[in-house]
């Protein structure tokens, strides 16, 4: 079977608009050439443990046409819409460069992404949720509604930019999605590890984004691999691994010493 032209059409018009990286092009319209697209695919009915990146890209990039119908039906502008899509793009880029050949990975995530439960305005994406524990500090209890807040790799973690998508959430929750009421943001990342400071020092984007949250515990993870070094990276793995930064490298050194790293849980009042 073929794919039709008006599918065709649609992927190939979200590929443009989201700006892929024009060294994808060959790959890309070689796929999309080749790789059926049934008109009738649906998000929800993906396979998301599909191994096929090309056919992973093609598919997703078809369904962002129905989350724009979502967004408009609530009156968002398409700049956010384009704005919280373009994981598709960051994604793709992560992966490409870790199988050697255009490759959408991170299906579940991208799932939670284009099923228009997470937003991103500007340096941060929100998505409501329910909290997860007492805090009794803020009275807080657990099934309590929230934002979770997440990080796109999207260049410097700068801290007015954060700020200022903090209020611009608040906004967007109260004037597009009013049926939902939160008292607090929270935020669970490798970006919350305290310890992360005596490699960065004080001064940092990441100290200055961490200090703005109340932090309420933290556990050992190693997330910090593959934000830093490379997606999926281990302690294994790292230790022979040509880190290209300075704060891989940096990382790659206290970890050959023992160092342990942590995620943190902070959470910031609205």
């Amino acid at each position: 079977m073929k794919t039709t032209a008006k599918v065709k059409s649609t992927i190939a018009n979200w590929y443009a608009i989201l700006e892929f990286n024009r060294k994808y092009d060959d790959e890309f319209y070689d796929a999309l050439d080749n790789i059926y697209v049934d008109e009738e695919a649906r998000l929800d009915g993906y396979d998301l443990k599909c191994t096929d990146g090309k056919a992973n890209l093609l598919h997703f990039l078809y369904f962002t046409e129905a989350l724009k119908q979502e967004y408009r039906k609530r009156g968002i502008p398409d700049s956010i819409l384009i704005d919280t899509a373009k994981d598709l793009v960051r994604w793709t880029d992560i992966y490409s460069e870790i199988k050697n050949e255009l490759y959408l990975g991170e299906l579940s995530w991208l799932h939670f992404s284009l099923s228009g439960k997470l937003t991103k305005l500007g340096r941060l994406q929100f998505c409501p949720a329910k909290f997860g524990q007492d805090v009794i500090k803020y009275k807080i209890k657990k099934g309590d509604p929230t934002l979770d807040i997440h990080i796109p790799a999207s260049g410097p973690l700068n801290n007015i930019q954060c700020r200022r998508s903090l209020e611009t959430a608040k906004d967007f929750y109260k004037e597009y999605y009013p049926e939902l009421q939160f008292n607090f943001f929270n935020c669970h990342s490798w970006l919350l590890d305290p310890t992360i400071d005596d490699i960065l020092g004080e001064g940092s984007n990441i100290t200055a984004f961490r200090k703005l949250f109340d932090l309420i515990s933290k556990n050992p993870s190693d997330a910090i691999l593959s934000y830093v070094v490379q997606w999926g990276m281990t302690r294994e793995r790292l230790a022979d691994f040509n880190c290209k930064t300075r704060l891989a490298k940096a990382v790659q050194k206290e970890i050959a010493a023992g160092r342990e790293f942590y995620s943190g849980l902070g959470i910031i009042m609205k």
